[in-house]
């Protein structure tokens, strides 16, 4: 999945992708050592709401958006505490 999404934005000249990663510790070290615009979590990372509490104190502070979250309001929920910014549904604008 991260390939092809990473694909995906690739094709976009205004977006570099830089990295991979494929747990809640390099979503923190890598974002740390790369220091990127935006950060792309899924939701189905192992800790990565967590990993991204960790990012809002980062001097990178890079904008996260968070794939493959459920509508649920608890998911969502979950989601937005650990973040900053708004969070979007499939159907409409949260927050």
């Amino acid at each position: 999945m991260l390939d092809i999404i990473g694909e995906m934005l690739g094709r976009n000249r205004a977006i570099s992708v830089i990295g991979y990663a494929h747990d809640s510790d390099q979503i923190v070290s890598m974002s740390s050592e790369l220091r990127p615009d935006m950060v792309l979590p899924d939701a189905a990372v192992r800790d990565g709401i967590a990993a991204v509490r960790q990012l809002g104190g980062t001097k990178a502070k890079p904008h996260v958006v968070v794939f493959a979250i459920s509508d649920s309001i608890e998911s969502v929920v979950k989601w937005a505490e650990a973040g900053r910014g708004r969070l979007y549904s499939q159907q409409r604008r949260i927050g």
